[in-house]
């Protein structure tokens, strides 16, 4: 079986009311958390994490298809891969336990995906892809093998070709330096809903979800993250990235 992790990293910033939160999964029940109607799969994490004001913050994963099955652990989350099938998630933070409303603080907040073990089949024809439809900026481990187009449909990362991976254990975050070349950080800046698509060709596959860290800033705050380079006890090493933020309307 091989896995996609895809951890949540933040940017490092400075906000007095909030700070960085992590956002914690493993509330996840799969008897109950998990509704499936109409060919669509509602996952729904509960509280994930509390904000320097009090407010609960609510994570609930939304397919436009059926996976396999869903599980969750700690920070993670896992998506079985049907195989040869294409899934689009979105996955979604709220402010209420009704998930109604999505989570909208008054602080402008960086949420910072790392998508990595995107993997080929060497020499056979198996492979992964990713495309993120979600505006946002993305930076690539310097050693990566994934091919990268943008068009209408969003950012795709393909591993077509490439090679297959060792497979990550579910009691780890850290990442192979192989791991780390089909590896990829998304950031998405003052948004609550990411919408993302995973294929999975010739095989079954599995996606980890991992919850990370929301970052929040003041209003006009420009900040500039350094990350270290790859390694085999590293999550990721990636270049720095300045974002400079807006102003919240």
């Amino acid at each position: 079986m091989k896995k996609l992790l895809i951890p949540l990293l933040a940017l490092a910033a400075t906000m007095p009311s909030y700070g960085s939160l992590v956002l914690d999964f493993s509330n996840f029940d799969a008897n109950t958390s998990v509704v499936t109607s109409g060919g669509v799969d509602t996952v729904s994490y509960g509280i994930v994490a509390t904000d320097g004001e009090g407010t609960d913050i609510y994570a609930r994963l939304v397919s436009n298809a059926n996976a396999s099955y869903y599980a969750a652990e700690s920070n993670f989350s896992e998506i079985r891969m049907p195989v040869d099938n294409s899934i689009t998630f979105t996955l979604s933070l709220y402010g209420d336990s009704s998930y109604n409303n999505l989570y909208d603080p008054a602080a402008l907040f960086d949420w910072s995906l790392m998508f990595a073990d995107i993997e080929g089949g060497g020499a056979g024809s198996a492979y992964e892809k990713l495309t993120i439809a979600t505006a946002g900026t993305y930076t690539l481990a310097s050693n990566t093998f994934l091919a990268v187009t943008v068009d209408g449909n969003g950012t795709t990362f393909d591993a077509q070709g490439q090679a297959i991976i060792d497979n990550p254990t579910s009691s780890t975050t850290s990442l192979t330096e192989s791991q780390s070349q089909g590896a990829i950080r998304y950031s998405i800046i003052d948004s609550a809903e990411i919408e993302f698509t995973y294929t999975a060709i010739d095989n079954a596959r599995s996606a980890f979800v991992y919850g990370g860290n929301l970052a929040f800033f003041s209003e006009g705050t420009t900040t500039t993250t350094a990350v270290p380079e790859p390694s085999s006890t590293a999550l990721l090493g990636l270049g720095g990235l300045a974002l400079i933020m807006r102003r919240r309307k």
